[in-house]
């Protein structure tokens, strides 16, 4: 379920510009500080929030923002309740997803494209975490992490990585490869539900990719990370839409010490 970048190019820019702000730390250097990531964070909400239940996928429209878009969208307000703490943005995130949910519910096996189901989970299981909602965790496990791993990963072809798009679900010519976009999302996502329920099992997944990713997606002499590998072992070596490869995080998913307003039980 991809979207045509022209319909959300715009909007990705607020997104991009808005998650970046939320994530400045004010300092003589910045020209960004806490005042206007509060500025375009409001201005965010005003243009796209809906009754304060979802963000609509362009202003002047009422329909929700879904699929891996609208999980940007979600992320956005993730962003703005770890800088602030706010127990307003916390309930706003906590109604983001279970909103999501309910107007996009799972399954998403009808979906081919794994890094979409990625992003959907690491909404979801960065939920969670933040709002100790077992059910959001357990949405992000079940319909997102477990079941792209069970379709995606895939040892015939490149020694494992999971594919891009599920190669049954192609349409005709289409490029079937492994990319950083599906197999690094993986990663985030398998770290964000161990450091809510500390199950090995997550954090084994989360490097079992993670290996295999530097491995066959990461040049370690030039930092390049490549966009694709294909099933005859082709590697793309130009630059292009590769999701960046962080070499630390998976050790940091391990169990950071957290701001006081984000400490909660395990799930």
């Amino acid at each position: 379920m991809k979207k045509t970048l022209h319909a959300i190019s715009a909007k990705a820019a607020m997104v991009a510009l808005v998650a970046g702000a939320s994530w400045s730390m004010a300092s003589p250097a910045s020209a960004i500080g806490s005042c206007d990531a509060d500025t375009l964070f409001n201005g965010f909400n005003n243009a796209y929030l809906i009754n304060g239940n979802y963000y609509r996928d362009h202003i002047g429209g009422s329909t929700m923002d879904y699929g891996w878009t609208g999980a940007f969208d979600i992320q956005v307000a993730e962003d703005a309740y770890e800088r602030t703490g706010s127990a307003t943005h916390k309930n706003l995130v906590y109604t983001l997803c279970t909103t999501f949910l309910q107007m996009f519910p799972p399954g998403y096996t009808w979906d081919g494209w794994n890094d979409d189901v990625a992003w959907i989970g690491i909404a979801l299981a960065r939920g969670a975490y933040l709002t100790a909602d077992a059910n959001l965790l357990n949405q992000a496990r079940t319909s997102c992490f477990d079941m792209v791993w069970t379709r995606g990963w895939d040892t015939q072809y490149n020694g494992g990585g999971i594919w891009e798009v599920q190669p049954n679900m192609a349409t005709p010519g289409q490029q079937i490869s492994k990319a950083p976009l599906s197999n690094n999302t993986m990663v985030k996502l398998a770290c964000l539900i161990y450091m809510s329920n500390h199950d090995q099992w997550y954090l084994d997944r989360a490097t079992q990719i993670y290996s295999w990713s530097r491995s066959h997606l990461f040049n370690t002499s030039t930092g390049q990370v490549y966009p694709w590998i294909d099933r005859n072992n082709v590697v793309d070596t130009n630059p292009g839409d590769a999701d960046v490869l962080q070499p630390g995080h998976v050790r940091r998913c391990r169990q950071l010490p957290v701001p006081d307003h984000r400490k909660r039980p395990v799930l």
